[in-house]
């Protein structure tokens, strides 16, 4: 059935999600897209289910890294979501195996088509108690250093 990770991950179904057929993750549907063009890491990641990112990131294997620079139709990547929504975990999930280089580049790099960066986005958050804390998107000595006085960007 088309979409149907992108239905248990949204509707947060951690059960449907375990029902899923055991190959589901591997057999293509990782790379299915929405109609905003979300995969279902964008919509675990704007949605925080760490349980979910792990999972996928982990039967990606090799092709993580491409799960994780993926862009939705407005140039998102999945920790351009996470961020937005002040998910800290699920941006740890998400950085955590790669090289320093490569969380630079997702971090600082990766722009959306309004050319905010994640750290722009994590700024631009409207509830200063869902801003990604400083230390999370600065792990690389490459980051960009605007705090407020509580430490978060």
């Amino acid at each position: 059935m088309p979409l149907e990770l992108h239905k248990a991950i949204k509707d947060g179904n951690k059960e449907r999600f375990a029902e899923l057929p055991a190959g589901a993750l591997g057999n293509g549907c990782l790379d299915e897209v929405d109609e905003e063009g979300n995969t279902p890491l964008h919509i675990a990641a704007q949605n925080g289910h760490t349980t979910a990112i792990t999972a996928m990131l982990g039967a990606a294997g090799v092709d993580a890294q491409e799960l994780l620079f993926a862009t939705t139709r407005s140039g998102f990547t999945p920790i351009h979501l996470a961020a937005e929504d002040g998910h800290t975990a699920a941006i740890t999930a998400m950085l955590c195996d790669l090289s320093e280089e490569k969380v630079v580049h997702l971090i600082n790099g990766a722009m959306n088509q309004n050319g905010l960066n994640v750290v722009d986005v994590s700024v631009n958050c409207e509830n200063p108690q869902k801003r990604v804390p400083t230390q999370l998107l600065l792990m690389s000595k490459g980051g960009i250093k605007r705090e407020d006085s509580q430490g978060f960007l």
